[in-house]
């Protein structure tokens, strides 16, 4: 794969010049990791922009990169597969959200303080035995402190009126991942990507 290619080089330029030659499997790994989200990011906003949903996908990057980087959670087994999903998705719920239907927007507050409830008991029972999950480890972890942070900022933003789609992103995108975490979620994803892998992507 190029990106695979370009990481190469570039670790192996850094490597040298560092004096860490022995470290250079993992200089790869991280320019791909680089390299990978920001042409995600590239594609995304580009996409954003041309369907006029800007804001809500900006808002939606924001709360899923928040609760994702102390959550942990599931790839699908190639780049292209993931990235194919992860863009489909957040287009796809900032679509809805930019343009949501009456019944949202009226009971809003209500969705607000549905969706935080049910993430905190998502959190809490979550399997025990999966140590590596930081979510996991303590139910007064800072997974629980991202999403009343989410809380508190999103029903200020209600009482100064902001913008129901931004309200209605950020909950699309933090239920969508802490939902993610559980059994449910990871079969989900589980299933997808066997639909990946049977098409070859």
């Amino acid at each position: 794969m190029l990106i695979t290619r370009i990481s190469q080089l570039f670790a192996r330029k850094l490597a040298v010049a560092s004096g860490y030659v022995e470290e250079e499997d993992f200089l790869r790994y991280g320019f791909e990791l680089l390299i990978g989200y920001f042409i995600k990011v590239l594609v995304l906003l580009t996409i954003a922009v041309s369907l006029h949903i800007t804001s809500q996908t900006i808002i939606l990057v924001l709360a899923f990169v928040s609760l994702r980087i102390v959550s942990g959670g599931h790839h699908l087994s190639t780049y292209l597969s993931c990235m194919l999903f992860s863009l489909g998705l957040f287009i796809l719920l900032a679509v809805v959200a930019a343009n949501p239907p009456h019944i949202l927007i009226n009971h809003i507050l209500i969705i607000l303080h549905v969706a935080i409830i049910l993430g905190m008991v998502s959190i809490s029972r979550l399997p025990k035995e999966d140590n590596n999950n930081p979510i996991i480890k303590s139910k007064n972890g800072i997974s629980y402190h991202v999403l009343t942070l989410w809380y508190f900022i999103l029903l200020v933003g209600f009482f100064f009126e902001m913008e129901p789609s931004l309200i209605l992103a950020s909950l699309f995108r933090l239920m969508l991942q802490y939902t993610s975490l559980t059994p449910i979620g990871i079969k989900i994803i589980e299933k997808v990507n066997q639909l990946y892998i049977q098409y070859d992507f």
